[in-house]
């Protein structure tokens, strides 16, 4: 069951050499983590391939005053570079995983991942473009951070993140982590979006009340 969803997901999978697809099966144990559980750690070695079927995964980086960054999701259908970086450079995590949901999927051990890539070309393209679109996205975010102003980037983030009733079921922590800032900042800035009507704020709780105004900002 596990299998046929990730091949829907990673399509790659599915058009495995025969051998390939034996030794994925031979290699992988399926799992399922609690939500708001710790999946890898700073100085962790790596334990395997991640590839999920359901749930959501914030990783994120912490800085020696314990104030948290997010780097980057992983959702079904996506990889995880760190993952990916400490298994083919042999180095250990340096940032940290958590589960926002609970996540489901199957974890392809060291062993298992090294022979795949050796064996068969497709699942090597499938590693190194999946890395090179991650990468991408990272370049991204480092620049927004270094180029936007904060208040468009939470515009975008509270965008992003509403429901279709215009809910953000987050705490200004939560957004904090999100644009790599403090959360005073983003305390100071919900507070000016709610002073002009734009926002509705309320304990773990933001309502958007004109998201024409968030889109013009951002744009």
């Amino acid at each position: 069951m596990v299998q046929a969803c990730l091949e829907q997901l990673y399509p790659a999978l599915s058009k495995l050499e025969p051998e390939a697809k034996a030794l994925l099966s031979a290699h992988s144990l399926s799992f399922v983590i609690e939500k708001g559980s710790e999946i890898f750690a700073p100085g962790q070695q790596c334990r395997g391939y991640l590839l999920l079927s359901r749930g959501l995964v914030r990783v994120q980086s912490v800085s020696r005053e314990g104030r948290e960054a997010l780097l980057y999701r992983v959702s079904p259908g996506e990889i995880c570079i760190q993952t990916s970086l400490s298994l083919l450079g042999e180095e250990t995590y340096s940032a940290e995983a958590i589960a926002e949901e609970e996540i489901e999927g199957i974890l392809l051990d060291p062993v298992g991942f090294d022979r795949l890539l050796a064996l068969s070309a497709i699942f090597r393209k499938f590693v190194f473009s999946s890395i090179s679109k991650r990468l991408k996205d990272m370049i991204q975010t480092v620049e927004r951070i270094a180029f936007e102003p904060i208040d468009v980037r939470l515009a975008d983030v509270l965008l992003m993140r509403q429901d279709e009733a215009g809910r953000v079921q987050a705490t200004h922590l939560d957004l904090a982590r999100d644009l790599g800032t403090a959360r005073e900042v983003v305390s100071r800035h919900l507070e000016r979006l709610s002073h002009k009507g734009i926002v509705k704020t309320s304990r773990g709780v933001v309502q958007i009340l004109n998201r024409d105004f968030l889109q013009r900002l951002c744009h």
